[in-house]
């Protein structure tokens, strides 16, 4: 009779584990999404070891690339934004690993991301007016927006949305790069909104990689080293220098 019990007490048991189990809802949207960011010369990855020469005839060598971009969202094919992340600083150093789990870097990756179908993603180039006005001693020495990481404006009242610096020559035709370029922008009016058309999907337990990739080539090209090396302000020279920055960045 003990026995019985025993047995008919661990059928029990067993059937309300299976009951249980059934119940359980399948895991479902534990997907990733990462975001790679990479810097080209000319169609091809720029070292920071190399010389490279202009269509326009003039040379360079970068020495830094380091620039925001701020409020980051995927856009679904219904129209719905899914906030990706609120600042990522983009920098590309000589040495530099890509990778810094405190939004700095190259390299990105966001986990949790909804099942479904996406078809563009947005973001904007340097900091929103908001984030602009913030103080950069309130934030910890391992965020993207912190005094730390020496892109705060001090005496201008906000960021600088990009840094580019590098070696240059002085005139087109030269060989020697006997000059440099120090290209620094910001101010409320020169954040700019981008949108690219970006299409995958995502379904339970899926990655997706984004190369999101910027010709420094594109952009020098437009400017004069010999007259337009130094950029420190908001004149025409500094929109002309943003305007083919945003125009070089692509995804895919």
């Amino acid at each position: 009779m003990k026995n019985l019990k025993l047995l008919s007490a661990l059928l029990l048991l067993f059937v309300v584990f299976v009951a249980t189990k059934c119940k359980e809802t399948p895991v479902k949207d534990k997907n990733t999404f990462n975001l790679n960011c990479q810097l080209k010369a000319g169609g091809k990855s720029l070292s920071f070891d190399s010389t490279y020469t202009l269509p326009n005839g003039q040379r360079y060598k970068a020495t830094l690339l380091r620039y925001y971009l701020s409020n980051l969202r995927l856009v679904n094919t219904v129209g719905v934004e899914v906030k990706l992340y609120d600042v990522l600083l983009i920098e590309h150093t000589p040495g530099s690993s890509g990778f810094d789990v405190n939004t700095v870097g190259t390299n990105f990756t966001k986990g949790d991301l909804k099942d479904g179908r996406y078809a563009k993603i947005k973001f904007g180039v340097g900091v929103d007016k908001t984030t602009n006005a913030t103080d950069a001693n309130s934030y910890k020495n391992d965020h993207a927006l912190s005094t730390y990481r020496g892109t705060f404006w001090t005496g201008m009242g906000g960021y600088r949305f990009i840094m580019c610096e590098g070696e240059c020559t002085d005139s087109v035709g030269a060989t020697t790069l006997n000059s440099a370029y120090l290209y620094h922008t910001g101010f409320d009016s020169f954040y700019t909104e981008v949108e690219l058309p970006l299409a995958f999907s995502l379904a339970s337990q899926t990655h997706k990689t984004a190369t999101l990739t910027l010709d420094l080539n594109a952009v020098l090209n437009t400017m004069n080293f010999a007259t337009e090396n130094v950029i420190h302000n908001g004149d025409a020279v500094a929109r002309k220098f943003t305007n083919a920055f945003v125009k070089s960045i692509k995804i895919e």
